[in-house]
């Protein structure tokens, strides 16, 4: 289950106190089972639902219409007032058959704008439209809608349960030891090329041969095209002493974090960067691309560092430089816990309310 999905549903017990919430899934899932788990009650379409789209765009525009059609009956035999959508499938569905019902539809995008046309109409005929950051609003090319978009930020979905959070303020006041054996770097994402794995692999390259020791990479997140097992091919290759460890996506990054140095994220077009805001709530410096969303997270020096977006050796280079200023380390650790108190499921749902 993605992170974007979580994170709305971390804002439901908030929102639950103003109004009535009804979760509604197209089938039977991991979603499905992640709710069961935390003991949320949702409902299941009743009609066929199929799990993917046709393929080609004429086979897509026909499965929006079908699934479309029968969400606009649900809504015409239920007392939703509201519909809410945060991912794309869902906006061309619930959008349509919200319009032809006259629901209001709110759409909440994650990531950039999709520039479909399909997308472009349906978005057209929403209610409410809310991006999660700036820099999403600003790579916008919709022409101007009548109301304006709204950025409402994306909640935190780890804990913040006070032990757990003591727990953690006691490790951001402790440096990176030195003189430890081995350096491990954390990085969580979804590889796919807009991750720009390819800048990660250049930028570890680099680092490890200015740590001169050993470099452990533990990457938490799906991998469907292989990079981190061409990167491992590579390092091999090189005689690099660099360590891979994916153990895919995980929903607890307690134990990976307790052992990282550093968090890194390279994408130069994160649209929020979610991960980072992970990576400070377990206490781990966070550096990241001085690009995207990542502008609107970090301070720099503050709560984290910016790197260079471009050259990996200048990244490698501003990367060592820091995990070896143990001042800086312990401010940058010290500002990440007291942002991530913006981010809280209760401050982001008073948001939504509010607009």
């Amino acid at each position: 289950m993605g992170g974007s999905h979580r994170a709305t549903l971390a804002l439901i017990p908030h929102l639950a106190d103003k109004i009535d919430i009804q979760i509604l899934l197209n089938c039977r899932g991991p979603l499905a089972e992640y709710l069961d788990s935390i003991g949320v009650k949702y409902d299941v379409v009743s009609y066929k639902y199929s799990s993917t789209f046709i393929d080609g765009r004429f086979g897509q525009i026909l499965s929006t219409i079908y699934h479309a059609f029968h969400a606009r009956k649900y809504l015409s035999n239920t007392g939703i007032h509201i519909v809410h959508t945060n991912d794309a499938r869902m906006h061309l569905i619930w959008g349509a058959a919200a319009h032809f019902t006259s629901t209001l539809h709110f759409w909440q995008q994650h990531s950039l704008f999709p520039i479909s046309r399909q997308s472009s109409f349906i978005r057209a005929w929403a209610d409410k439209v809310s991006c999660v950051s700036q820099y999403i609003l600003e790579q916008d090319s919709f022409p101007k809608r009548n109301d304006e978009i709204e950025v409402i930020r994306n909640p935190l979905t780890l804990p913040f349960d006070r032990d757990v959070r003591a727990a953690v303020m006691e490790k951001s006041y402790i440096p990176s030891d030195p003189s430890s054996q081995q350096i491990t770097l954390l990085s969580i994402s979804n590889l796919r090329s807009i991750k720009r794995p390819d800048f990660l692999f250049q930028v570890i390259s680099c680092f490890a041969k200015l740590a001169n020791k050993p470099v452990r990479l533990i990457h938490l997140g799906t991998d469907k095209d292989g990079y981190l097992r061409k990167m491992k091919r590579a390092w091999v290759e090189e005689g690099a002493a660099v360590e891979v460890i994916s153990p895919g996506f995980v929903d607890d990054i307690s134990a990976e974090s307790s052992s990282a140095d550093a968090l890194i994220s390279v994408a130069s077009a994160e649209g929020f960067g979610l991960s980072l805001l992970e990576g400070m709530a377990m206490g781990v410096p966070v550096f990241a691309c001085c690009s995207g969303g990542h502008l609107e997270i970090i301070d720099h020096e503050q709560n984290g560092i910016l790197t260079n977006v471009d050259s990996p050796d200048v990244a490698a280079q501003e990367i060592f430089s820091a995990l070896n200023d143990k001042e800086l380390l312990i401010r940058v650790r010290r500002g990440g816990i007291e942002t991530i108190e913006k981010f809280s499921p209760k401050e982001c749902s008073r948001e939504m309310c509010d607009r």
